[in-house]
């Protein structure tokens, strides 16, 4: 159970980062 939360967070948080990295991608263009 903990270990599912725990990627589960994991996962969240690579995809907040490529979400921003993308975000900011576009702001340079």
């Amino acid at each position: 159970m903990k270990d599912r939360l725990l990627r589960q967070l994991k996962k969240d948080k690579w995809w907040s980062i490529i979400v921003s990295t993308q975000l900011l991608n576009r702001n340079m263009l």
